[in-house]
C-alpha cells in the first residue's frame, strides 16, 4: 500500500494551486480527479478577473479578497490575462441610490474607480446602450481558465506532485487512514494512506465528505452561459446593480462571453444548458447592449459551483472556507468550500499553510513570488507565438515542439489549431473530445466542431466522431435560434453525411 503525505481529491484550479504550493514546499502529494483537471466549474465561467467591484455592495469580504488576489494573478499569470479594465453602466429603470452605495462600497473594498461621461464611454464601447445615466470604470481584466489550470497542473507536476486524472476516490476510511480509489482508465482499484487528505471538490464536496461519513453542508447554484461569434465588446461590462442574470459581457479571443444565470443546483452534474436560459440571458441584456440579438451566439454552457452555506444562489456569498473535520483520527481531513477562480490562490494558500502547521512543516508559501510560467517561447515563430503562449504557457515550447515532429498541418480552422498540439496531448493521455478540447480549443470555434470532425477523429481514435458531435451538441442546441439555425442546418446535414446520424 503506498505511503503519501497529502491526498488531493479534486481536480479544479483550487486543487491544482494546492497541489503546487504543497509540492514548491516540499510536501510528497498526489491529487486526483475523477474525470479531467478543470472539468467543472474551474472550467465553466466566464473568464472574469474580478477587481472586487462586483461584489463590493453584497458582499465586501470577498471583494476585498479578489482586489489583493487580481493584482497578483496579473502579475505571476500575466501569459494568460488580458487587462482589459471594465464597465459598470447603470440604467434608467434601475435602482437610483445604487450607483452611490456602490461608489462607497468600492472606496471601502480599495476598488480602483473612475467616472467616464457619456462621450467616454460609447468611444470605448460604441454598442452601449445610450441611453444610461452613468458609468464608472474598474480594473476589471480576462483570464483564460484552462491555461491558468494546466498551468498550475503542469508546475505542480514539476515540483514532484503527481496528477492523477481519471482516478475516482469511492472511500474514505478516517478510523484506518485508509483512502480507497479506482484507475477508470483499467478498472483497477488501490489504496493510499495519506497523513492529510484535502476535499476540494467543487460541487462534489459534499459527497466526499460523505465518504468518510463527514456531513458537509454545501450550497450548490448552477450558472448558465452563452458564448457569441466575435467580441462584441473591448471591456468587461457589467451592469451597475445588485449581481443578477444577464449582465455582464466578457470578451474573450473571438468570442464574448454573455452571463450568467444563478438557480439552484440538483447535483454536481447539473450542467445541460437550456434555451429557455440563453433566451432569458438575451432579453435582459437587451437593455444594456440592443444589439446582442443581431450577433450569433454558437454556444451554451453550464457550470456547478459550490457555495458557502447562509444564502441561495446569488444571495451565498462568493467566500470560501476550510473545514477541519479534526485530526484526532488516522488520518487529517479537511474540506474547502466556495471562493472564485480570482481567489483560488488564496485558498490553496491557506490550505497548504494549515497543513503544513499538521505536517510540521516549516517552508513559507511562495506562489505569490513564483511565476507561474517561465517559457518566453523565443523558439515559436512569431505567427504562433501569441497564441501558443496564451494557452500553453509553460508548455508553449514543449507543444511546439510537437509540432515540428509530427506536423503543422491545421486541423481546426476556427481556432488555427495544429496537428501537433492534438497528437503531443493525445500522446499525453488525454482522452476524448473534451479532454482535447480543454488543452487545444481544437472544435469551440464558430463551426463548434462541424469542419475539423473528420480531421480530430482520425487522431483521437474509433468513435471519436460520435462522441465529438454529442459532446459538441451539448451546447449547440440551446443555442439553435436566428441566425444560428443556418449553421446547425448545414451541421445536420454532414452528420447525415458522415453516418453519425441515421
Amino acid at each position: 500500500m503506498s505511503r503519501t503525505e497529502v491526498l488531493i481529491i479534486g481536480g479544479g484550479v483550487t486543487g491544482l494551486g494546492t497541489a503546487r504550493d504543497l509540492a514548491m514546499r516540499g510536501v510528497n502529494v498526489i491529487l486526483m480527479t475523477a474525470s479531467d483537471v478543470c472539468s467543472g466549474a474551474s472550467g465553466r465561467n466566464h473568464g472574469m478577473l474580478h477587481s472586487g467591484a462586483r461584489y463590493a455592495v453584497r458582499d465586501p469580504e470577498a471583494a476585498i479578497e479578489c482586489v489583493s488576489e487580481s493584482k497578483v494573478l496579473k502579475s505571476i499569470a500575466n501569459f494568460c490575462v488580458e487587462d482589459t479594465g471594465g464597465l459598470f453602466v447603470h440604467l434608467p429603470q434601475d435602482d437610483p441610490g445604487f450607483p452611490g452605495m456602490f461608489r462607497r462600497a468600492c472606496a471601502s473594498c480599495g476598488v480602483g474607480i473612475e467616472q467616464l461621461s457619456t462621450r467616454e464611454a460609447l468611444d470605448m464601447e460604441s454598442a452601449l446602450a445610450p441611453w444610461f445615466d452613468e458609468v464608472l470604470a474598474v480594473p476589471d481584466a480576462v483570464i483564460d481558465p484552462m491555461s491558468l489550470g494546466l498551468a498550475n497542473a503542469y508546475m505542480a507536476d514539476r515540483c514532484g506532485a503527481d496528477i492523477r486524472t481519471h482516478h475516482q476516490v469511492e472511500d474514505i476510511d478516517l478510523m484506518n487512514g485508509i483512502v480507497r480509489y479506482r484507475d477508470l482508465t483499467n478498472g483497477e482499484v488501490g489504496e493510499l494512506r495519506p497523513e492529510v487528505t484535502v476535499n476540494a471538490a467543487g460541487a462534489w464536496t459534499a459527497e466526499v465528505a460523505g465518504m468518510a461519513d463527514l456531513h458537509l453542508n454545501v450550497t450548490t447554484s448552477r450558472g448558465t452561459l452563452v458564448v457569441f461569434e466575435g467580441r462584441l465588446v473591448d471591456r468587461l461590462v457589467n451592469r451597475m446593480r445588485m449581481p443578477g442574470d444577464g449582465d455582464i459581457f466578457v470578451p474573450g479571443v473571438g468570442t464574448t462571453v454573455l452571463g450568467t444565470t444563478s438557480s439552484p443546483a440538483s447535483s454536481g452534474n447539473d450542467d445541460l444548458p437550456t434555451g429557455a436560459e440563453v433566451s432569458a440571458l438575451v432579453e435582459e441584456a437587451r437593455a444594456m447592449m440592443p444589439g446582442v440579438v443581431a450577433h450569433r451566439p454558437i454556444r451554451a454552457f453550464t457550470g456547478v459551483r459550490a457555495l458557502t452555506p447562509g444564502g441561495l444562489g446569488r444571495d451565498a456569498s462568493r467566500n470560501f472556507t476550510i473545514v477541519d473535520h479534526g485530526a484526532d483520527m488516522s488520518m487529517a481531513m479537511l474540506s474547502v468550500v466556495g471562493g472564485k477562480l480570482t481567489t483560488y490562490r488564496l485558498m490553496a494558500e491557506r490550505i497548504s499553510d494549515r497543513i503544513a502547521s499538521i505536517l510540521g512543516n516549516g517552508s513559507s508559501c511562495r506562489t505569490h513570488l513564483e511565476l507561474l510560467n517561465d517559457d518566453d517561447g523565443d523558439e515559436i515563430p512569431e505567427a504562433h507565438r501569441a497564441r501558443f503562449c496564451w494557452q500553453y504557457g509553460p508548455m508553449a515550447s514543449e507543444v511546439w515542439s510537437s509540432c515540428q515532429d509530427r506536423g503543422a498541418e491545421e486541423i481546426c480552422s476556427c481556432q488555427g489549431v495544429l496537428r501537433g498540439e492534438v497528437e503531443h496531448f493525445v500522446g499525453l493521455g488525454a482522452g476524448g473530445m473534451g479532454e482535447i478540447a480543454r488543452r487545444t480549443r481544437a472544435g469551440m470555434g464558430y463551426c463548434q466542431g462541424t469542419g475539423c470532425l473528420l480531421r480530430l477523429s482520425s487522431i483521437i481514435g474509433p468513435g471519436a466522431m460520435e462522441a465529438i458531435s454529442r459532446e459538441r451538441e451539448r451546447g449547440l442546441l440551446p443555442v439553435t435560434m436566428g441566425v444560428q439555425m443556418r449553421q446547425s442546418a448545414m451541421r445536420d446535414c454532414l452528420m447525415r453525411v458522415y453516418g453519425v446520424r441515421p
